[in-house]
């Protein structure tokens, strides 16, 4: 599960990133863990089921969990990973992002926000820790793991790099960082 956790976050925060990485050089800061290689079994989709009304390709289990406890949301995507089921909907123009494993069972809740929708709490701290840093976005992940308790990957940049901070509690670290040309 800690495994997914992090394969996870690294997929959403490389795909926030994507357009602002083009052509520059990745440098791994040394007390950071690498993202598993277990994320293209969570990442990749296949076109097995994409569509909100035809959901007979997709765990029982997972499809009444999620309506449980999403209520009232519509334009739900399913989509088959080559290790579950993936729900992927909009509220108040935020993309969120529901993982199940195939067995059905709750796996991860991802939420990718621009700068703008990025909750206070999470923009002040980064203000105040790295005032020199322009805030691009972010995702908040949870997982059984995390007990409900968000961690926030936030993609901010200076003249020099782009960084990942990852943020959790009241804590904030650099992730990751990505020399500019």
């Amino acid at each position: 599960m800690k495994n997914l956790f992090i394969a996870v976050a690294g997929f959403i925060s490389a795909i926030a990133t994507t357009e602002k990485l083009n052509a520059q050089i990745a440098v791994n800061l040394p007390e950071q863990k690498r993202v598993s290689a277990n994320l293209d079994k969570y990442s990749l989709k296949t076109n097995i089921n994409s569509s909100t009304e035809d959901i007979s390709n997709i765990n029982e289990r997972a499809v009444k969990g999620f309506y449980k406890t999403y209520k009232n949301i519509h334009g739900v995507s399913w989509d088959v990973t080559l290790d579950g089921f993936v729900a992927e909907f909009k509220v108040d123009g935020i993309k969120n992002m529901v993982f199940y494993d195939k067995k059905g069972y709750w796996a991860a809740n991802l939420t990718r926000y621009n700068s703008d929708q990025l909750p206070a709490e999470q923009i002040m701290l980064m203000k105040f820790e790295y005032p020199d840093y322009t805030i691009f976005g972010g995702t908040k992940f949870e997982t059984p793991v995390s007990k409900g308790i968000p961690t926030y990957i936030i993609t901010a940049e200076n003249e020099k790099n782009i960084k990942w901070f990852r943020i959790f509690e009241d804590t904030i670290e650099e992730y990751k960082v990505f020399l500019k040309k």
